[in-house]
């Protein structure tokens, strides 16, 4: 996965094919997030240029997947949210929300993707009104060829991430995984920046880092790279990445 430092091309025409989509939809989102261009006005707009921080809002916002005929853009990151909750979704809502997509859009996808052989339905169990009960579960089938065909594909994308340029309450349910040992629910970004901060930028999780470049404050990341037991190269990436929340 392509991302950017302040050597790189960041033209929309550049950051569109990067992203996988196309210049009108990045243009669009460019708008809707306030996101300032410079540079010269060319045919389209697609000549304009913005800064690497406001790039990866982009990427938060629409997500990013590579170009391929074996699937689509939707789904693709219908596999991505799959391989990255090994246990499963007990819904295809749930699932929608994690991949950034609409509920009609995973549901179709869903079934396509299962007579591709790359994704299964498996028994298991879930917690439902703070009760575990069967369900049957939406999984990625990591052990077909299919999907080892298409393994490279998948960990190349990154679905958007729900909420990306609105100041979010709580921490969303893709990342409660890194806060084992206490309730995420509960923990409000307002209040906790600096713990949530540390929690994310350590986790080794590329959403889970650019969910904090795009939504904590820049003063809790750079906090981060002081922690004791950072080490430098680990502290010097966190810094690099509180430039970019900075620049955005």
């Amino acid at each position: 996965m392509r991302h950017y430092n302040d050597d790189m091309d960041t033209t929309l025409a550049v950051v569109a094919d990067s992203l996988g989509t196309t210049v009108h939809r990045v243009t669009r989102a460019v708008e809707r997030l306030g996101i300032s261009l410079s540079g010269p006005t060319t045919r389209g707009g697609s000549g304009r240029t913005m800064t690497p921080g406001d790039v990866e809002r982009l990427r938060s916002a629409l997500g990013s997947a590579p170009r391929t005929r074996a699937f689509t853009r939707e789904e693709l990151f219908l596999l991505a949210a799959l391989a990255a909750e090994p246990r499963g979704f007990a819904s295809v809502r749930a699932l929608a929300r994690s991949a950034g997509v609409s509920a009609t859009t995973a549901a179709a996808g869903v079934e396509r993707l299962v007579r591709r052989d790359v994704v299964a339905r498996k028994a298991g169990v879930t917690r439902m009104s703070g009760r575990v009960v069967d369900a049957t579960l939406i999984v990625a089938n990591t052990s077909s060829a299919a999907w080892s065909r298409h393994a490279q594909e998948i960990a190349a994308t990154t679905p958007p991430i729900s909420g990306a340029g609105r100041a979010p309450i709580v921490i969303p349910r893709r990342f409660w995984h890194l806060f084992w040992n206490a309730s995420p629910a509960t923990i409000r970004v307002d209040e906790n920046p600096d713990y949530i901060a540390a929690r994310l930028l350590r986790s080794g999780d590329r959403q889970a880092e650019l969910w904090a470049v795009g939504h904590l404050p820049v003063a809790s990341l750079e906090k981060v790279a002081r922690l004791r037991g950072v080490s430098a190269d680990e502290g010097r990436r966190i810094r690099d990445l509180a430039k970019m929340a900075e620049s955005s």
